[in-house]
Parts: structure tokens; C-alpha cells; sequence
């Protein structure tokens, strides 16, 4: 089963980006959060023993403060019932710090994104 969930916070549909129009999101980084362990809930539930979860998330920045969804949602799956087979971590290169200066940035902050998988 792969899980491909919404991973953007202070979502509205008031809101107008151009990432918000694209996706959608939650307002809140705790909706989020209870969302995907539903979802993980739910993939246990259904899947057969020995079945494989592929759970794509991506760390994000909730109120100034770098929140590491891959490891809450590693933690959250083990929790179930789940036992870790991989990990990738994927960086976008626009995002390394030896880039940024190009793209108008002085230093890179947070990592882009990671998925997991179960």
C-alpha cells in the first residue's frame, strides 16, 4: 500500500499560492499528525500479514519551528505495529546550501522532504 498524504500546515481555503492551489493541507501541524495515524491505523488494519505500508511524508516548518514528520510518523507505524525496512531521504538540490546564494538564500534552515517506508 503506499500513502501519499497532504504535508502542508496553515492551510485555508481562503488562501490563495500557488502551492495551496496546487495540494491541499491542513490549518493545523496536530491535524496533520492525527491524520496520519489514522491513515496508519487504517493501513494496518486492512493489510494482509507480512503486507509492505509505503508512507511518503515531508518534514515541514509549523510555526517557525522545524517539525520532523519522518521520524513522528516512523514512531507512530512502530507503534501499530509496523517494523522499519528502509528509510530515504530525499533532498532537493535547489535547497543545498552551496545553491542557495543563487536562489536568494543565504543558508539552508530545514531539510526538504522524506519518505518512509514500512
Amino acid at each position: 500500500m503506499v500513502l501519499d498524504p497532504p504535508f502542508l500546515t496553515y492551510v485555508k481555503p481562503s488562501k490563495m499560492g500557488i502551492m495551496n492551489g496546487r495540494f491541499s493541507g491542513y490549518w493545523t501541524y496536530q491535524k496533520l499528525l492525527a491524520d496520519y495515524s489514522a491513515a496508519i491505523s487504517e493501513a494496518f488494519r486492512i493489510l494482509k500479514p507480512g503486507g509492505i505500508l509505503v508512507f511518503k511524508c515531508q518534514d515541514t516548518v509549523h510555526n517557525h519551528a522545524l517539525q520532523l514528520t519522518h521520524g513522528r510518523v516512523w514512531l507512530m507505524a512502530e507503534k501499530k505495529g509496523f517494523r522499519l525496512k528502509d528509510l530515504l531521504v530525499l533532498v532537493a538540490p535547489n535547497r543545498l546550501p552551496g545553491l542557495a546564494a543563487s536562489h536568494g538564500r543565504q543558508t539552508q534552515r530545514h531539510a526538504p522532504c522524506s519518505t518512509v517506508f514500512f
